[in-house]
């Protein structure tokens, strides 16, 4: 049986804007992120969290950790038909200097609550959110 990708989404991402910045999509930890030419990137890309995890868990995760107030946007996407995520969210902090410490700070976790022991990745996200 065949799989079709759905188009639809389970957020509503409320006036966000799509910004494209390819130059460091690919960069993996703090030094590579301040080695990007005008490096202004705010928003990452959160791997490796179990697929029950909801919105509230990324946000318990993220405020654990020291990141309380420093992040405007967790996008978590859902697959339509389970409506479980699908093992990454993008989160959209308010500077690159936060930025940069959840690079170093966030790698190497697992979200609490879940029975996973999947390891959090940290990558730049190729589409960056802001919110305007």
């Amino acid at each position: 049986r065949r799989r079709t990708r759905s188009t639809e989404r389970s957020w509503a991402p409320v006036s966000l804007e799509l910004v494209q910045d390819k130059q460091c999509s690919d960069a993996t930890d703090s030094t590579a992120v301040s080695e990007c030419e005008g490096a202004e990137a705010t928003t990452i890309m959160l791997r490796n969290i179990v697929n029950k995890a909801q919105e509230s868990d990324i946000r318990t995760f993220l405020d654990e950790r020291g990141f309380e107030d420093m992040y405007d946007v967790v996008v978590l996407p859902k697959d339509a038909k389970s409506q479980r995520n699908r093992g990454y969210c993008f989160i959209n902090f308010l500077s690159h200097e936060q930025l940069q410490r959840s690079m170093k700070d966030l790698v190497g976790h697992q979200i609490e609550g879940t029975p996973s022991k999947k390891l959090t990745e940290v990558r730049i996200a190729a589409d960056q959110l802001s919110s305007k």
